[in-house]
């Protein structure tokens, strides 16, 4: 006899919107990126586990006996990269990346690591790791990998970024290396 019914996404929903009428004014690209990250934060805060609904199939059934405890708690550390390259200026010497990490999890930031400065091959202190409650090992993992830019006119460098599950993850053994993608999926030869 099943008394209740847990319900959730395992990684946050792609939302596809089109709007009509006299909401097509919504369409307009600032506005549809607002509306669309507005719905997906409000999804992931109810809906992306390790959040989750519950209904209850029978009256008698608490919430207490329904619910299913996470799979456990995996601890995650970015070590070091490599393959980064100085960016080319004119006028003025080469710019030397200053990398760092931006680690997420069901849609949310889980931790930033600390920037390495004028590094191609970016090595993190041990320290550098998350503790992450652990609810389906297909839970995705994206680790965007940035370089920042001191100014206040001058935004951080996108590098790229891997999206991986954390059942590959823990598959890997001690270690896992991934190349990072452009923002049209295609590798840049940098991990």
């Amino acid at each position: 006899v099943v008394g209740a019914v847990q319900y959730g996404f395992v990684n946050p929903p792609q939302l596809e919107l089109d709007f009509t009428g006299l909401a097509n004014v919504a369409d307009i690209s600032s506005i549809k990126t607002t509306i669309n990250k507005t719905i997906a934060d409000i999804l992931a805060g109810m809906m992306v586990l390790p959040n989750r609904m519950m209904t209850k199939l029978n009256d008698s059934t608490s919430f207490f006996e329904a619910y299913q405890p996470p799979l456990g708690v995996a601890r995650f550390s970015i070590l070091r990269g490599r393959g980064f390259t100085e960016e080319k200026r004119k006028l003025r010497k080469a710019d030397i990346p200053d990398v760092y990490c931006i680690v997420s999890m069901a849609g949310r930031e889980i931790w930033t690591t600390e920037v390495v400065q004028d590094s191609t091959e970016p090595v993190w202190s041990n320290q550098e790791t998350a503790d992450i409650l652990l609810d389906d090992h297909n839970q995705a993992v994206t680790i965007r990998v940035l370089d920042r830019d001191e100014g206040t006119l001058d935004a951080d460098d996108d590098l790229g970024m891997a999206t991986l599950t954390v059942g590959e993850i823990l598959l890997a053994g001690k270690v896992k290396e991934v190349e990072l993608q452009d923002e049209g999926g295609r590798g840049t030869g940098a991990f």
